[in-house]
């Protein structure tokens, strides 16, 4: 842990070093103007991402439930063919005899 803060704040100075920020130091806690704006961005896209997630979730939800009506209808339609089946072969038979 402590190891990876010291490589953060490495970075963190080598980044401000290479924007030539150096001379415009931060208080401990205070994030530039960059930050923020990335920040920000991050915030936005997340938002989105999550709004987007819960729009598939519906979608697949309400997709889930039409499958089952279908499988229902689906029992229910051989369930009548079954029947009518049968019913072809008793006339069959009736029309033999």
């Amino acid at each position: 842990m402590v190891m990876q803060n010291e490589v953060e704040a490495a970075v963190k100075i080598s980044l401000l070093a290479a924007l030539g920020s150096t001379t415009n130091k931060l208080a401990k806690g205070q994030l530039d103007d960059l930050t923020v704006t990335t920040l920000r961005k991050s915030e936005e896209k997340a938002k989105f991402l999550v709004g987007e997630r819960d729009r598939l979730l519906t979608e697949r939800d309400s997709a889930l439930q039409e499958a089952q009506m279908w499988r229902s209808e689906l029992g229910k339609a051989r369930g009548n063919a079954a029947i009518l089946e049968a019913a072809v072969v008793r006339a069959e038979e009736k029309a033999r005899v």
